[in-house]
């Protein structure tokens, strides 16, 4: 009795990357549909309480906070990079709005900044990761550690209360119908990066660097100018979350901003941002944003126990970095370059 063995033709290979490319592009078509689902099956088993005007303005803040990081952090992981210091940016950047708005600088000068800090806080870590070629992983934890200490020492451990209500009105409470205005000016910088990332150079530039780094620089691209945009603009768009989340609570406290890493991780990954670089979509993180929240509200909604929120965002983190990873290694093979 002979044994015969099927081995793979590579023609077979090539139908299931192309298959998986396919896929690939359908990717953000499909979430949203299974977004669209999971809102629908909300609205009827949660007897209106999810379609509450309240409960919706609070879910647009909450994405308002969480959108402008997850773009920022888009763009650094499509350069093959990674950002772990937004929390701890946060913290700092909200104690010295905090200790502004309490020494009664102008509210204008607040808010300017806000973003000062938070860029400034990037730029830090831009000349660690490209002017002293650390790893983004090394360079990120360092100053994250360094600004959750500065943010303790500025605040002594006390919390700060003196927010004007103008800057929880502008963020939280005013806009048209449900839809705070906070969330659209969010929506409208999310749009206008979306466009920088598809039709301007260095958006490009930004995909080859994660694509090919080596490639890149032999092709004479600026990836050093690109990576260093790419922390700038995490670092402008996580101090402009900061104001939102200031105006949101209001208070400052050395605990501000603890929480809001793993949520914008989770959208950005979901989203279908590859955690290896080169392949992703800012359209694809709002989406994952909106995901985000949905866990959330069905948390709240549902009754489950906080402690569940957590870890649907970590499984959520793993299942899309598998899927990830397994996808790029299939497609490798189908094109025939594994």
């Amino acid at each position: 009795m002979s044994v015969v063995t099927i081995v793979p033709s590579h023609t077979g290979l090539a139908e299931i990357g192309a298959l998986l490319r396919r896929l690939q592009r359908n990717y953000v078509a499909t979430l949203g549909t299974v977004e669209v689902i999971v809102v629908v099956v909300m609205a009827l088993t949660t007897h209106g309480s999810f379609l509450r005007t309240s409960s919706l303005r609070t879910s647009f803040v909450d994405m308002a906070v969480n959108l402008g990081p997850a773009v920022g952090l888009t763009m650094v992981i499509l350069t093959g990079g990674i950002d772990v210091s937004v929390a701890s940016v946060v913290a700092v950047d909200a104690s010295l709005v905090g200790l502004a708005f309490e020494h009664g600088v102008p509210f204008v000068l607040v808010l300017l900044l806000g973003l000062l800090g938070g860029a400034l806080a990037g730029a830090m870590n831009a000349l660690l990761i490209v002017g002293g070629k650390i790893p983004p992983i090394v360079a990120t934890l360092a100053t994250s550690s360094i600004w959750l200490a500065v943010s303790f020492w500025v605040l002594g451990g006390n919390w700060i209360t003196a927010i004007p209500s103008s800057l929880s009105t502008i963020t939280s409470i005013s806009g048209l119908g449900p839809l705070p205005w906070s969330l659209m000016f969010v929506l409208a910088v999310t749009a206008s990066a979306a466009y920088f990332m598809r039709q301007r150079p260095l958006g490009r530039v930004i995909y080859a660097v994660g694509n090919n780094q080596e490639a890149a620089k032999t092709s004479g691209l600026p990836v050093g100018r690109a990576k260093v945009m790419v922390y700038v603009t995490i670092g402008l768009l996580t101090g402009m979350a900061t104001l939102l989340l200031v105006g949101q609570s209001p208070v400052v406290s050395p605990e501000t901003g603890s929480n809001i890493f793993l949520p914008i991780l989770a959208a950005v990954v979901v989203g279908g941002t590859s955690i290896t670089g080169g392949r992703g979509s800012i359209l694809g993180s709002l989406l994952g944003v909106v995901l985000v929240e949905l866990v959330n509200d069905a948390v709240i909604l549902y009754h489950v126990n906080p402690f569940w929120d957590d870890v649907v965002l970590g499984v959520i983190i793993v299942v899309a970095v598998v899927i990830g990873l397994g996808s790029r290694y299939t497609a490798a093979i189908g094109e025939g370059k594994l």
